[in-house]
């Protein structure tokens, strides 16, 4: 059984620089997927704040990756979590301004955020990643996908 797979034109243009090709819906020479690299966040022994979606996945991935940072040595109570409010989006200005001062050196939002849109803090020397399954041809400035 073979897996279709959706994408836009910059995903397209994302794998044919990584040399994979997409055809009729296929990926061909694909290698596996290495999981997003959270380990900056805990070498650094800085603040990183994680920015879950409060859905049953936002939940659980915030959880592992709060377990992960920890495990690989950030003190937690260098880890925040911030949860945006209801029927607002993380990229809402009043939940920019709460994440903004939290002073993060590191951001990680998850579950939430694929589209076009400013960076989720006003520090441009904070990093952010983001990690979401939506599909998005579009992403706020600045941020890791």
């Amino acid at each position: 059984m073979e897996t279709t797979w959706c994408c836009g034109p910059r995903i397209r243009r994302q794998l044919k620089e990584h040399g994979l090709s997409f055809e009729n819906g296929n990926l061909s020479s694909l290698s596996p997927c290495r999981p997003p690299d959270t380990s900056s966040s805990a070498t650094s022994r800085q603040k990183t704040l994680l920015v879950p979606d409060k859905d049953a996945d936002g939940l659980d991935a915030g959880v592992i990756i709060y377990k992960t940072l920890a495990s690989l040595g950030l003190e937690k109570s260098l880890i925040d979590v911030h949860l945006v409010g209801k029927n607002c989006s993380v990229h809402d200005e009043v939940e920019r301004k709460a994440m903004n001062a939290k002073d993060p050196r590191y951001i990680i939002v998850v579950d939430q955020g694929s589209r076009a849109a400013p960076s989720f803090v006003e520090d441009r020397s904070t990093k952010s990643l983001l990690i979401d399954h939506h599909l998005s041809d579009d992403f706020p400035e600045n941020a890791t996908v």
